[in-house]
């Protein structure tokens, strides 16, 4: 979820960027088994597929959520920024999810995180050749050889950087080779740079005007 905190100008209350098709939002939640109290359960009013996704390539891999109701943040629940600068390659991002902790293994019901740090899009380009394009629209996170990272069930949560204190969403987790960052195999995520403008085109054309 992103606001005016992030010196973005739009006029959505709340709105996600997610690849996942979901009826319902829901912020706040740690642990899927509980009833925290934390949770905000907010009905999605519409969702916003890319017009050129493509799923075999999963090229264009990213929608967006228009909610019912605003998201109320809170100790338990922080907006996070799109960016307008990109960070350098090394930089230690964060990945969050429920989904499997390993290709032969189960999903959590606690929110799981680890680091995976951004890596050099050619460098991720070429390791995947042959496999599935890693294409300009895309971003690529974690190290060679090291087994950390995303897996199946994971997919629409966020890429996430720090800088002064603020947190910003660098990509939406897309592909990993099997589905998962085993092996040493980097993840995938749709680059949210990159398309920044066609969220705020998508924003700025579906807002409604009060007189």
């Amino acid at each position: 979820m992103f606001n005016q905190q992030c010196d973005i100008d739009f006029s959505f209350t709340s709105i996600a960027i997610t690849n996942n098709f979901v009826s319902k939002k829901l912020s706040g939640e740690l642990h899927r088994g509980l009833h925290e109290g934390t949770e905000q359960n907010i009905p999605v009013e519409k969702i916003f597929l890319h017009d050129e996704f493509d799923q075999q390539s999963l090229e264009n891999d990213i929608a967006l959520m228009k909610l019912k109701q605003p998201i109320l943040f809170d100790a338990h629940v922080s907006p996070i920024c799109l960016p307008d600068f990109d960070f350098a390659v090394g930089t230690t991002c964060y990945v969050t999810g429920w989904g499997l902790s390993g290709p032969l293994g189960s999903t959590s019901d606690i929110l799981q995180e680890t680091s995976a740090p951004l890596m050099d899009h050619t460098v991720c380009k070429n390791h995947y050749t042959g496999i599935n394009p890693v294409t300009s629209h895309m971003r690529c996170a974690g190290t060679l050889g090291q087994s950390q990272g995303t897996c199946k069930g994971d997919s629409g949560g966020p890429l996430t950087c720090e800088r002064d204190g603020r947190w910003y969403l660098m990509g939406v987790t897309s592909w990993a080779n099997g589905g998962c960052m085993n092996n040493g195999d980097p993840g995938v995520f749709s680059d949210t740079l990159y398309f920044r403008n066609w969220v705020e085109e998508v924003m700025r054309n579906n807002t409604r005007t009060t007189i």
